[in-house]
């Protein structure tokens, strides 16, 4: 997206009130018509409304509209949550060292294991890397739930918190006048920081696609020391793409319970199997739609985003035109 750019060069836009056009109404009242610069502003703050819109109904007005207008998402976080918690409070005992480290598996008993096989054994069931990234997939789907919530509330609120709202007053307020280059240049730079903050940051997303479940820096409690943006549809998205890489990794966990299942030791072998892969029968191909299916719906959101930015873009250069 273009950024504002407040060194305007003198000259390019007038600070003169524009000539008004005048037509008769139905009522027979005459009405001053927008010209100008004011005129180009006004027809794309309509269809920026327009789109807004459209993006409020996606969203709904509550967690529980929204799970209702978006059953795609609504599936994608209900299947993955439930089955990231009850994965980890799996992992959580099969991998502690001080109650279970004598059910470890022995380099004896990994001698049929490839060198790929004892890696996803030791991530998985050694190290405890398989529980972090378990517990970080589930962790970026519940941020993507705050800042839906967020996003709802912010969009709903009718005081100059929400930038959307801030600059409708403004133009209410303008009416016929001529509005003034920096005033005008401040508001639209409140509704772009808006727009990046809660709905959708363009910007960020190429970076986004580098993000993964081994950024311990993006996935601290703290928010403030993420690199990714929270705005709805990058959070959203991040949490998709970061439980894909996840349902991977899954499944090369399950793709070694054949080889766990070979070994002579029937207390080791029993342990995993009660303790952990009698709850993964799970359907890979289908987990793997449903997360194909909510991509696909916040896509038509994103759509939708991506056109608020082409618009603001269009009235950022009704003001500055360089």
């Amino acid at each position: 997206m273009k950024k504002i750019n407040f060194k305007i060069a003198l000259g390019l836009i007038t600070t003169a009130p524009v000539m008004l056009a005048f037509s008769c109404t139905n009522s027979g009242t005459d009405k001053p018509k927008l010209t100008g610069d004011n005129a180009k502003i006004s027809e794309e703050w309509a269809k920026f409304t327009h789109i807004i819109g459209q993006i409020e109904s996606r969203l709904g007005k509550t967690e529980t509209e929204f799970n209702q207008k978006n059953k795609a998402f609504s599936l994608f976080v209900s299947k993955f949550q439930s089955l990231q918690r009850d994965l980890i409070s799996s992992l959580q005992k099969v991998t502690n060292p001080l109650l279970n480290s004598d059910k470890f598996l022995t380099d004896n008993e990994q001698n049929s294991f490839s060198n790929l096989q004892k890696q996803i054994y030791r991530d998985w069931l050694i190290t405890q890397k398989g529980l972090k990234w378990v517990q970080n997939s589930e962790n970026i789907i519940e941020d993507s739930l705050i800042q839906t919530k967020s996003t709802i509330a912010k969009l709903r609120t009718q005081t100059s918190a929400n930038a959307i709202y801030a600059f409708n007053q403004y133009m209410l307020q303008l009416g016929n006048k001529r509005f003034k280059d920096q005033e005008m240049q401040a508001k639209l730079k409140s509704l772009e920081l808006f727009i990046n903050s809660y709905i959708f940051d363009m910007d960020k997303l190429t970076e986004e696609q580098s993000d993964n479940l081994d950024n311990e820096n993006n996935h601290k409690a703290n928010n403030h020391s993420h690199t990714h943006s929270h705005a709805f549809i990058n959070i959203s998205l991040n949490a998709i793409n970061q439980n894909i890489e996840f349902l991977t990794k899954l499944a090369d966990l399950i793709k070694i319970k054949n080889k766990i299942n070979a070994i002579n030791n029937d207390l080791k072998r029993k342990f995993y199997t009660e303790n952990l892969y009698k709850n993964l029968n799970l359907d890979i191909s289908g987990l793997e739609n449903i997360l194909k299916n909510a991509k696909e719906e916040l896509f038509e959101i994103k759509s939708l985003a991506t056109q608020l930015h082409d618009i603001l873009d269009s009235m950022i250069k009704v003001v500055n035109p360089l």
